[in-house]
């Protein structure tokens, strides 16, 4: 069974062929460009700033809808994933508008979650006639990784000799070009994974030895960047590599072996220290440790524990169809409700609201409801059966799919990662092409 459905008879035609190229022309060049997206913003004039910062997702939309009414032969499963994601979207747009909210706000909201999904679509349609999509995607992602390494690696030279937060040393928080250390980590983690999926059994060549130097690198920078999300990430989809049948010993083995290597690396990683006042609802005070493991439902010894224990459920129960409404889980004056709940929880909203992106499951479900939420999951979870069948088989670039898709899925618990451009990016491309029966290279 496959996602994609049957090649059609046009897909040699001229109008294909360019629309395939596009888009996979499109996906390279978001793969190159979205990690240094934030430096490379901050060189574009302050009017300018918005319509380049929108430009990535307008593009998608222009393909998009380009491919809608120009192929006529787009098989029925890409063709009603798009119809639906678009039917969705406009649901939630007339609902909200209906509750008073700006059309803009959901737009935007909509936008943050779903932008690479079409692309992603795209790719699953047009993958019968690009015959070099998979070693085009993994060649792109490690130059891509590759160039973070370096940036990595110049920002530690440069920052040598002074500290950024409390007591760290001024060699962690590494960023990259990606402008976040949260990031950064990802990025390390969907280097490190492609590594491990280019060593084992398959379709396609093996990785040059030059590959698993790099990897090593990218552990490197993943323990500089401090990031746990990433850590704990990477130790899980390690560990679902290592149970995949069909793989020589010595390589679950080292797969295993990376699964608790990560996990070493998230429990003794230095963390940054509580700076400021210390008083839990003082919004100016700025708290630099991430994450607590307490395990307490008091919003100020664990936030995490809390937002996804007690304040998702709460406002599931409260607003069940479609949420509080966009961006009402981190804005200075949301609904009533959610910012007496907090506050009687012993925290105020001015503070709490700094780290309720902290598990996307929550946020997603506080803007937009239970519907959604589940949809979105349901729509990841099916993609990941087509793929771990196909790694199973031993497809490379459904290895890393699955791999990364599983570290997405274990992310998100911990931060916004279904949203962050360079995480989203990676996952729905590799993983909905990884959908797409592999073409045979030509002759």
């Amino acid at each position: 069974m496959t996602i994609s459905g049957p090649t059609t008879s046009d897909g040699g035609t001229p109008p294909i062929r360019w629309l395939a190229r596009a888009t996979q022309a499109l996906a390279v060049a978001l793969l190159l460009y979205l990690p240094f997206e934030a430096l490379l913003l901050e060189l574009v004039p302050g009017n300018l700033y918005w319509p380049a910062r929108l430009l990535p997702d307008a593009s998608i939309a222009l393909l998009t809808g380009v491919a809608l009414v120009l192929d006529r032969g787009m098989p029925r499963v890409p063709r009603w994933l798009l119809i639906g994601l678009i039917v969705g979207s406009l649901i939630y747009l007339v609902a909200d508008l209906a509750r008073g909210f700006a059309p803009a706000d959901t737009v935007n909201a909509l936008r943050v979650l779903l932008r690479y999904v079409p692309l992603g679509i795209l790719l699953l349609r047009f993958s019968p006639v690009l015959p070099w999509l998979s070693a085009t995607l993994f060649w792109t992602l490690t130059a891509s990784g590759l160039l973070q390494v370096l940036a990595g690696i110049v920002e530690v030279a440069v920052r040598t000799g002074w500290s950024r937060v409390g007591d760290v040393a001024p060699f962690f928080l590494v960023e990259g070009g990606t402008g976040r250390y949260d990031r950064f980590g990802m990025v390390m983690v969907a280097l490190t994974l492609l590594v491990l999926a280019r060593t084992g059994p398959g379709i396609g060549p093996a990785l040059p030895r030059w590959g698993y130097a790099l990897a090593g690198v990218a552990l490197v920078m993943l323990f500089l960047s401090t990031s746990r999300q990433g850590m704990l990430a990477l130790c899980v989809a390690a560990a679902v590599v290592a149970l995949l049948p069909g793989w020589p010993r010595q390589r679950r083995l080292a797969a295993a072996g990376l699964a608790a290597l990560a996990l070493g690396m998230a429990v003794v990683v230095p963390q940054p220290v509580l700076l400021g006042t210390g008083d839990p609802n003082d919004p100016e005070t700025d708290v630099t440790s991430r994450g607590q493991m307490a395990l307490s439902l008091n919003p100020n010894r664990n936030f995490r524990l809390y937002l996804a224990v007690v304040l998702a459920p709460w406002a599931i129960a409260q607003e069940p169809l479609l949420g509080f409404g966009p961006g009402e889980h981190d804005t200075t004056s949301p609904d009533p409700r959610l910012s007496r709940f907090v506050r009687d929880s012993g925290m105020s909203w001015a503070r709490a609201r700094r780290f309720t992106n902290d598990s996307n499951y929550a946020s997603l479900a506080i803007q937009f409801g239970l519907p959604l939420l589940l949809a979105y999951l349901a729509g990841l979870v099916a993609a990941l059966r087509v793929v771990v069948r196909r790694a199973v088989a031993g497809h490379r670039l459904a290895v890393f799919a699955l791999a990364y898709g599983v570290a997405v899925l274990v992310a998100a618990n911990l931060g916004p990662a279904f949203e962050t451009r360079t995480t989203s990016v990676i996952l729905w491309t590799f993983l909905l092409a990884a959908c797409a029966d592999p073409p045979a290279p030509p002759a």
